[in-house]
C-alpha cells in the first residue's frame, strides 16, 4: 500500500464537501504586444466592472484597464506630468481606490511627497497630481494606502521615518474636496505595546460600511514583527483602538516587504497576513477583530495546498457575510502558484475548501481579491506574458464570462486515495469527444489519451505517491480535478 498523503479532495469545479466552485479562464489585463510589465496588480470595481492597476518599476510608470464585455482593452497610461513616482518591489508601492466615478492612485516620490493623481470619469482621464503630504524636513514619506468612506472623502496614510529609516510611525491626511487638496497630517496614534510600526512593509487601509476606517500594519518591537489592527471614527485623525491580530510574534531582523489586508465583514473585521515565525507553523494566517467590543479571534493557520515543501506569502482576503474568500501565492513545485480558500459559512468554513486556480505548469504570484454580487474577482501576475491576468470564480454558471462549466460532466475519480487503479465516471448526453490529460503537481504531464468512454480506468500502481491534476476536456469546456495517489 503507497503512502497515504492525507489532503483535502478538490476539484476546480466539483467540490464534494461544500458549494461548486466555477473557475473561469484566464484572461489577460493587457491583450497588446506590448510589454507594460506586471507589478503587484490591484483591482476595484467601477458599475460593477473590475478595474485592474498596475505599475511598471522599470520606466516608473501606472497603467489601468477596465474589463468590457468579456475581455480587457488596451491598458490606458496613467499620466504623473512633473512627477517621477518611486516604485519598489514586492507587495510595496502605489495603491488605488474607486468610490462611484471617483478613481484615485496614491504613491511616492521618496524624500519629496506623497502625492495622489486622480480621475472623475471612472479612470479614464486623470488630473496632474496632487502633494498630499509634502515631506517636512528629516523625514522621509513612504509606502502610502488609500480608501473611501462612503461619503466620498478620501484618506491616506503612510509611513514617516527618519533618514536611516528609524523613528517610523505612521501619519495620515483626507480630503473634502475629493482630493483636490488635503487636510495637514494627523500622526496615528498606534499605541501598540512599544516599538515602531515596520518601516518597511506595506499597511493596509480599509473604510467600512459604517464609516469608520481600519488600518492594519505591521507593528516592529525589537525586529519582533506582528500584526495589529487600529480603528478611526474621525476619518484617521486618530486611532483609539488598536488590537493584536498575531500571537506568532516573528522575528526578523530585516525587512519583511509585506503586509496584512482586512475586510469589513458587518459585524466583524477579518485579516489575513503572512509570519515567518520560527515559534509556530509559518505561513499565512487569519483573524477577526469584533466591532461591538474590539475582541480578537484566535488566530488560524491556513493549511498549505500542496504538503509540507510548499510555502505561502502575499495573501489577501475579501467577501461579503458568510461568503469569503483567501487568495495566496504557493511554492509549488519549483513554481508559484494561486490557491483560492473559500467558505459559505463565515470564518467558521475557512481552511476547508481549497483549490489551486493557475495551471501547475507555468508560474504566478502576487494575487489580488474582491468579492461582489456573488463572484471573486481575482487578479494576479503573470511573468513569463509580463502581463496581469485576471480570473473570477463564482458559486453559479456565468456564460459570458467563459467559465469551466462544473456540471458539465458530473465527473467523478475514484477510489481516493488510489493505490493501482483509478477510475474516471461522467455522462456525455451530446456524445462529445473526451481527452484526458493527468499532469504532476509540477506540471509534467504524465498521462494523455484521447476520447475515453465513461468507466474508463488508468493504472496508477507504478507512479509516485503524491497530488496528480486530471484535465477532462471536450468542446464545452474543461474539467481540473485532483486526483491522489
Amino acid at each position: 500500500m503507497k503512502k497515504l498523503i492525507t489532503f483535502l479532495f478538490i476539484c476546480f469545479a466539483v467540490n464534494l464537501f461544500a458549494q461548486n466552485i466555477f473557475l473561469s479562464d484566464i484572461i489577460p489585463v493587457n491583450p497588446t504586444d506590448e510589454n507594460f510589465h506586471y507589478h503587484h496588480p490591484l483591482i476595484q470595481l467601477h458599475n460593477g466592472q473590475p478595474v485592474v492597476f498596475w505599475s511598471k518599476p522599470t520606466t516608473k510608470e501606472f497603467f489601468i484597464n477596465k474589463k468590457q464585455g468579456d475581455t480587457f482593452g488596451p491598458p490606458k497610461k496613467i499620466p504623473t506630468p512633473g512627477v517621477t513616482p518611486d516604485i519598489w518591489n514586492g507587495a510595496l508601492g502605489p495603491d488605488f481606490a474607486v468610490h462611484g466615478d471617483l478613481v484615485i492612485i496614491a504613491f511616492e516620490k521618496y524624500g519629496d511627497a506623497i502625492y495622489t493623481v486622480r480621475s472623475t470619469d471612472g479612470g479614464e482621464n486623470f488630473e496632474a497630481p496632487v502633494a498630499a503630504f509634502p515631506a517636512p524636513p528629516g523625514r522621509y514619506p513612504t509606502i502610502p494606502s488609500i480608501a473611501i468612506l462612503p461619503n466620498g472623502t478620501p484618506v491616506v496614510t503612510f509611513i514617516t521615518a527618519d533618514a536611516n529609516e528609524q523613528n517610523a510611525q505612521f501619519e495620515s491626511v483626507y480630503s473634502t474636496d475629493g482630493g483636490q487638496t488635503y487636510s495637514s497630517s494627523s500622526v496615528a496614534d498606534l499605541s501598540v505595546s512599544g516599538g515602531t510600526v515596520c518601516e518597511c512593509c506595506a499597511a493596509d487601509l480599509m473604510a467600512s460600511n459604517d464609516g469608520d476606517l481600519y488600518l492594519s500594519f505591521r507593528n516592529n518591537n525589537g525586529n519582533t514583527r506582528d500584526i495589529w489592527l487600529a480603528k478611526s471614527s474621525d476619518m484617521g485623525q486618530t486611532f483609539d483602538v488598536v488590537v493584536d491580530m498575531d500571537p506568532t510574534d516573528w522575528f526578523l531582523s530585516g525587512c519583511p516587504s509585506n503586509g496584512p489586508a482586512s475586510f469589513d465583514n458587518g459585524d466583524e473585521v477579518v485579516t489575513i497576513f503572512y509570519s515567518g515565525t520560527t515559534s509556530m507553523e509559518k505561513g499565512a494566517y487569519f483573524n477577526y477583530m469584533t466591532k461591538s467590543d474590539n475582541s480578537t479571534g484566535v488566530a488560524t493557520k491556513i493549511p498549505v495546498f500542496a504538503g509540507s515543501n510548499s510555502s505561502q506569502n502575499y495573501p489577501k482576503i475579501s467577501g461579503n457575510q458568510d461568503t469569503i474568500g483567501m487568495v495566496w501565492q504557493e511554492f509549488i513545485g519549483g513554481k508559484n502558484q494561486i490557491i483560492l480558500d473559500y467558505s459559505t459559512s463565515g470564518t467558521s468554513g475557512l481552511t476547508q475548501n481549497q483549490v489551486q486556480i493557475t495551471p501547475p505548469d507555468a508560474a504566478y504570484s502576487n494575487p489580488d481579491i474582491l468579492f461582489d454580487n456573488g463572484l471573486f474577482h481575482i487578479v494576479y501576475k503573470d511573468p513569463a506574458n509580463l502581463t496581469p491576468v485576471y480570473q473570477v470564480a463564482s458559486f453559479s454558471e456565468i456564460v459570458n464570462t467563459k467559465l469551466n462549466h462544473s456540471d458539465l460532466f458530473n465527473l467523478n475519480i475514484s477510489p481516493v486515495p488510489a493505490s493501482e487503479v483509478v477510475r474516471i465516471d461522467f455522462s456525455n448526453p451530446d456524445n462529445d469527444l473526451i481527452d484526458i490529460k493527468i499532469l504532476s503537481i509540477e506540471g509534467k504531464s504524465v498521462y494523455f489519451q484521447k476520447n475515453i468512454t465513461s468507466g474508463t480506468q488508468i493504472s496508477v500502481e507504478d507512479w509516485p505517491a503524491g497530488i496528480y491534476l486530471a484535465k477532462i476536456q471536450s468542446v464545452s469546456g474543461i474539467i481540473t480535478k485532483k486526483i491522489i495517489i
